[in-house]
Parts: structure tokens; C-alpha cells; sequence
């Protein structure tokens, strides 16, 4: 009897069941009265595709920069309305009464990894105004390095710059003597001027110019703390940038006290109109 029952088994296992015994063993155990294991399942961990730009770190550039050698080049970034601006004073190694401080203005679009690129301006000798380019490697919180092209003087090729940050103070409400800079169709400078300011208010002279200058402090979008300068320039004979008897021009910038290797705190005052032209102001106490 036992015999006859496992031949049947098997007979009825060769005429139902083999394929399923060959393609899904743990099947025909549970048939059989035993318990099928779970499938195995496999966790993947997500890695990051460093081609993908949102995976990348964005750019971080803002507050004051200086060159790493000498004071030559001082620059500003703050971001406001959703543009990231640049504003940055160049003192050329030339005849400083044919090459005055050379302003440079521009917007700049915050890549990743450190990169960036910019659209300037640049406002040197007797009024010229060039359009050209930059393009910045290494920027972060502490430094970057930034190539000019289409904006070079008419004796040397555009600069590039390498920029370490500044630490900065807003105790501006002192007396200064310095530089103010006007390109003018002259290229002179005006040394030994005076400056004094109270409540961050003054009124400069130079260059048979009256103007009206405030200095306030702020905060840009990304709540980086700066201090907004502002210039009115008011109709004067003789004045340059007075363009009609009855208008006042105005020009907005920046302005920070840093403290250079040499010692000593220097405020410097960078303003622009919407053209990129501009007026500079470097002093000491």
C-alpha cells in the first residue's frame, strides 16, 4: 500500500507539477506543506550625479575684496531685486594724470562650483565708457579671481585680478582727506580733498562741482550688511556732469572702510549713473 501511494505521488507530480517544481521551487514547497521565504529586497542608495548643476554647490560671492597685493583693485557684491551686482575701483601702475581709477560696474550670474560670469562696464580716461566681459574662478566666501576681456586701457591688456574678502567697518562718520576721481577729459585727479562726515551726510567740492553725498547703511537680500552711497550732483558753472542749468544728476554706489596692509583705516566711495560712468572717492583719516 505504501508502495503504491508514492508511485501515484510522483506519477501525479511528473503529470502537473514538474514545471513548477523547476521554475518556482519555493511554490511547490508551500503545496507541499512547507513556507515559502519572502523575496529578498535590495536597497540603492541615490548617488548624486556631479553632471546634474542641482546636485552641484551654487557660487557664493558678496561683501568686499581687495587684491591680494597692495589695495590696486577694491570691489563690492550684494545682490538686490534679484540681480547680484559688481562695483569695483582699478588704480592702474600708470601716469596717474593720464590713467585715473578706472571704475568698473557690472551683473553678475552666480554659476556652481565656484564659477560665475558677467556682463561690465568700464569708465577710464576722458569719459570712455567700454562694454566687455569678466568671468570668475574660485569664488567663495574668502576669495575669487576674475578675467576682464573687452575693456582694456589703451596702454595694457585687461587685468586679472585675484581678490581676497575684506573685513569692513561702517564707523564712517569721521574726517577724511583723500582722492575724489572723475574721469574728465583731462584725466586729472584731485588730491588733498577733504571730507567730513556727520550723520552720514556731506557736501563735497571738486572740479567746480556741488554735490550733495549720503552715505546709508543697509542690508542687500541675502541680508549681507553694506553701506549704500548715494551723489547729487547739483547744476554748477563749470561742472562737467551738470548737463543743464536746472537738472541734478545723481549717482549711487557703495562706500566701506577697510584697512589695508600699510596700515590705517581708507574709506572708499564707488558711484556710478545707470551708464556705468562714475566718481571714486579714496581717503585715510
Amino acid at each position: 500500500m505504501r508502495r503504491f501511494v508514492a508511485k501515484q505521488c510522483f506519477a501525479n507530480a511528473l503529470g502537473h507539477g514538474l514545471c513548477c517544481l523547476l521554475a518556482a521551487p519555493t511554490l511547490f514547497l508551500a503545496a507541499c506543506g512547507g513556507q515559502a521565504s519572502p523575496p529578498s529586497v535590495q536597497t540603492v542608495s541615490k548617488v548624486s550625479d556631479p553632471a546634474d548643476p542641482a546636485a552641484q554647490p551654487p557660487t557664493v560671492l558678496a561683501g568686499a575684496y581687495g587684491a591680494d597685493t597692495g589695495t590696486d583693485f577694491v570691489s563690492f557684491v550684494w545682490t538686490l531685486g534679484g540681480v547680484t551686482h559688481w562695483i569695483a575701483l582699478y588704480m592702474p601702475n600708470l601716469n596717474s594724470g593720464t590713467y585715473p581709477p578706472v571704475i568698473y560696474t557690472g551683473s553678475i550670474d552666480l554659476l556652481t562650483q565656484g564659477a560665475a560670469s558677467a556682463s561690465i562696464t568700464s569708465f577710464d580716461r576722458q569719459y570712455q565708457l567700454r562694454k566687455g566681459s569678466a568671468v570668475v574662478a574660485a569664488a567663495s566666501g574668502s576669495a575669487y579671481q576674475i578675467s576682464l576681456s573687452g575693456v582694456s586701457l589703451s596702454s595694457s591688456s585687461s587685468p586679472t585680478f585675484t581678490a581676497r574678502k575684506l573685513s569692513t567697518s561702517s564707523d564712517f562718520n569721521r574726517a577724511w582727506r583723500g582722492t575724489w576721481s572723475d574721469a574728465n577729459s583731462s584725466g586729472s585727479i584731485f588730491t588733498d580733498a577733504p571730507l567730513t562726515l556727520s550723520g552720514g551726510q556731506a557736501s563735497p567740492q571738486f572740479g567746480n562741482c556741488s554735490m550733495d553725498l549720503s552715505l546709508r547703511a543697509a542690508q542687500d537680500a541675502g541680508g549681507g550688511p553694506y553701506i549704500a552711497a548715494t551723489i547729487a550732483i547739483r547744476p554748477s558753472t563749470g561742472c562737467a556732469r551738470s548737463v543743464s542749468a536746472g537738472s541734478t544728476v545723481s549717482l549711487s554706489g557703495i562706500a566701506f572702510i577697510h584697512t589695508p596692509p600699510a596700515g590705517g583705516d581708507q574709506l572708499e566711495i564707488i558711484l556710478a549713473d545707470g551708464t556705468g560712468s562714475g566718481i571714486s572717492f579714496r581717503g585715510k583719516e
